[in-house]
C-alpha cells in the first residue's frame, strides 16, 4: 500500500535512493525496473513529484514504468498527469492512464470532463474519456446524461455533439 507521506517525511535514505530508482525505470531488465517501480510505489505521494519529471519523457518504457507506477500509487495529485498522458503517441500509454483516472474513481470525472471539452479534437482524449467514463457509471449520478455522452463518444466525432452531452453530465455532476 502507498505512503501518503509528503516529500518532507521522506527520511534520508529514501530522498537518496529516489535518482536511483528513476534511473532504474529505465534499466533493459524487468527486474530491476520492476524493483525500483515497487519502492517507488511505497513511497507514495512523494514519488508523484519526482515521477512527474518523466511524463513526457523521449524513452517510451520510461513513461510507461511512470504511469504504472503512478496507477500503483493512486494519488489524486497525479490526476494532472493521467490526464496529460491521455494524449500520448503510444496506445499502452493512454490506457493506463485512463486507469489511473478509473482508479482515483469519481473523482476524477469532473477535471476529465473539462479536459475532454478542452481538447475535444483530439480523438485519443475522447477515446480515453469514453474508457473512464464506461468503467466509472456504476459510481456516478446522471446515467442518462452518461449514456448519451458515452454514445456519443463511441459514435461520433462531432465535436459540438460531444462538447453539449460533456458540459450537459458536467453540470449534472456538479449539481
Amino acid at each position: 500500500m502507498a505512503s501518503n507521506s509528503s516529500p518532507a517525511q521522506l527520511n534520508e535514505e529514501q530522498r537518496e535512493r529516489i535518482p536511483a530508482l528513476i534511473r532504474d525505470l529505465g534499466s533493459r531488465q524487468w527486474q530491476k525496473r520492476q524493483s525500483a517501480r515497487i519502492a517507488l510505489a511505497e513511497m507514495g505521494r512523494p514519488a508523484v513529484d519526482f515521477l512527474a519529471e518523466l511524463i513526457e519523457h523521449p524513452a517510451h518504457v520510461y513513461r510507461w514504468e511512470c504511469l504504472k507506477t503512478l496507477v500503483q500509487i493512486a494519488d489524486p495529485n497525479a490526476l494532472e498527469l493521467f490526464l496529460l498522458a491521455l494524449e500520448d503517441e503510444n496506445f499502452d500509454i493512454r490506457w493506463l492512464a485512463a486507469e489511473g483516472l478509473i482508479k482515483l474513481g469519481p473523482s476524477a470525472a469532473v477535471p476529465m470532463l473539462e479536459y475532454l471539452m478542452a481538447n475535444m479534437s483530439s480523438e485519443a482524449v475522447r477515446d480515453g474519456a469514453r474508457h473512464v467514463l464506461k468503467a466509472l457509471r456504476h459510481k456516478l449520478k446522471g446515467k442518462k446524461e452518461l449514456d448519451e455522452l458515452i454514445t456519443a463518444l463511441q459514435h461520433t466525432t462531432d465535436a459540438g455533439s460531444i462538447s453539449m452531452r460533456s458540459y450537459t453530465l458536467l453540470r449534472r455532476l456538479q449539481s
